[in-house]
């Protein structure tokens, strides 16, 4: 394994990590992770015969921003820098809907929602100038607004669909009540 993907199985395995930490705090739900990494799912846990699969993505404006980060923390890569560009709040939402769609046309999903049922899908945040006081905002209003369309396209593989910010807060995408 390249140190790459070490890096990437340890970021994974964090963000596990906190998601059953969430889960702890906010309804009180203890969750035990069982597999903390695979392709997919991302994470396996268990709860009371229960099983609960996630999956992860990272959600960047560019692939040039994803390659900087990326080549900052890979130990023996030469560090790469990203060409700047405009900043738009509306960025982001797009970017982060463009990923979820993604994960939810994949055909591989089907496999883990039939053998555990339905997973999570947590959408890493990974731009450092994302600001969640007006972006989050608009994230929440795209997934609003196609909220018909995600549930068609969807298919039952994922039960929920959470953004997770640099902060470390999880803000739940899908569906909304």
């Amino acid at each position: 394994m390249d140190a790459r993907q070490q890096i990437k199985e340890k970021h994974e395995k964090a963000v596990v990590e906190r998601f059953v930490q969430f889960l702890a705090q906010s309804r009180n739900e203890n969750w035990h992770v069982i597999q903390n990494h695979g392709d997919p799912p991302d994470g396996l846990l268990k709860r009371n015969g229960k099983h609960l699969w996630v999956e992860i993505v990272g959600v960047y404006l560019n692939s040039d921003e994803a390659h900087e980060e990326w080549s900052a923390v890979t130990p023996g890569e030469e560090r790469h820098y990203h060409t700047p560009t405009p900043l738009i709040p509306r960025d982001m939402d797009q970017r982060v809907f463009e990923e979820a769609e993604k994960k939810m046309r994949n055909e591989k999903y089907a496999a883990l929602r039939d053998l555990y049922g339905p997973g999570v899908l947590i959408c890493c945040e990974r731009d450092p100038l994302f600001d969640s006081s007006m972006g989050l905002e608009f994230i929440l209003e795209k997934f609003r607004m196609s909220s018909e369309y995600l549930h068609d396209l969807n298919k039952n593989v994922f039960q929920e669909i959470y953004l997770l910010e640099q902060n470390d807060e999880f803000h739940k995408l899908f569906p909304l009540q």
